[in-house]
C-alpha cells in the first residue's frame, strides 16, 4: 500500500475509534440516567402517601345557627323568617364533634391535605335531581365553598385527620328542605417532592333535622380509579 493509502486507512481507523468511543460514552450515560431515574421512581413509591377515609358511617349531632344580620339575610338571598345555617353542634362556642376517619394508608407523609365534597344527586323529601355543570357554579354547590381543610392538614402515615366544618351544600341548607345527598369525595395532598396525588370516594349523606337532637349522617364507601369524572349510578327514585 502507498503511503496515501495507509494515510486514508488510519484516518477511517481514528474516525471508527472516535465513533465507537462515542457511542460508548452515550451508552453510559443513558444507563446512568435510566439507573437514577428507576432510584428516583423507587424513592418516590417509599414516601408516596395513599389517602381513604374509612369505609363506613359516622353521626354527628348538628345544630341550627340563625340568621339575624339584614344585611347577611339580603347578601345571600334568604327570605324565610326561619332560616339558618346548619352547623356541627357545639358546647361553649367550641365543636364537640368532629367527622374524622381520613387515614394515610401510605409509606410516606402526605402535606396540605384537603378534601372536596362534589355532589352529584340531592333529595328534598322524596323528589330528586341531579347536580350538572350549571347547577355546580350556584354558591352552595360551588367547588371552592366545598374544599375543607385537613386537621392536622400534614399527616404521618397511620395518622388521621378530623374536620370541624360540615359541606357548604347543607350548611346552606338554609330552609332545612335537603334529606340526602349523594357524589363523590375528592381527597387532594402533596408528596414530600410536591407531587399531587387525588384520591376520590363515594358518599352519602343522610340529614335529620327534625330528630331529636337533629343529625347528620356520613357514609364513605368504593374507592374510584377512573380518571374521569365519575358518573353517579345511584338510583334516584
Amino acid at each position: 500500500m502507498t503511503i496515501e493509502q495507509w494515510t486514508i486507512v488510519g484516518i477511517i481507523s481514528g474516525i471508527a475509534t472516535a465513533i465507537l468511543t462515542l457511542l460508548g460514552v452515550i451508552t453510559s450515560l443513558y444507563m446512568s440516567i435510566k439507573a437514577i431515574r428507576e432510584v428516583q421512581t423507587d424513592r418516590r413509591l417509599n414516601q408516596a402517601p395513599y389517602l381513604a377515609f374509612e369505609p363506613g358511617g359516622q353521626q354527628h349531632p348538628i345544630q341550627f345557627n340563625e340568621i339575624k344580620n339584614p344585611e347577611q339575610r339580603k347578601r345571600i338571598g334568604v327570605n324565610g323568617e326561619n332560616s339558618t345555617l346548619v352547623g356541627l353542634k357545639t358546647d361553649d362556642g367550641k365543636i364537640t364533634h368532629q367527622y374524622h376517619g381520613l387515614k394515610n394508608y401510605g409509606l410516606g407523609p402526605a402535606i396540605h391535605t384537603q378534601i372536596t365534597w362534589i355532589p352529584q344527586i340531592v333529595w328534598v323529601g322524596t323528589e330528586s335531581f341531579r347536580i350538572d355543570e350549571k347547577k355546580l357554579s350556584e354558591q352552595k354547590y360551588r367547588r371552592d365553598l366545598n374544599t375543607i381543610p385537613a386537621s392536622p392538614s400534614h399527616l404521618l402515615p397511620e395518622q388521621e385527620a378530623t374536620f370541624f366544618r360540615i359541606p357548604a351544600f347543607i350548611q346552606r341548607d338554609y330552609e332545612r328542605k335537603i334529606t340526602r345527598v349523594t357524589g363523590y369525595i375528592e381527597i387532594s395532598y402533596l408528596d414530600l417532592f410536591k407531587e399531587r396525588h387525588t384520591t376520590r370516594q363515594k358518599f352519602h349523606v343522610f340529614t335529620g333535622y327534625t330528630d331529636n337532637p337533629p343529625y347528620i349522617h356520613f357514609t364513605f364507601s368504593d374507592i374510584l380509579f377512573d380518571q374521569e369524572v365519575p358518573q353517579n349510578d345511584d338510583d334516584e327514585s
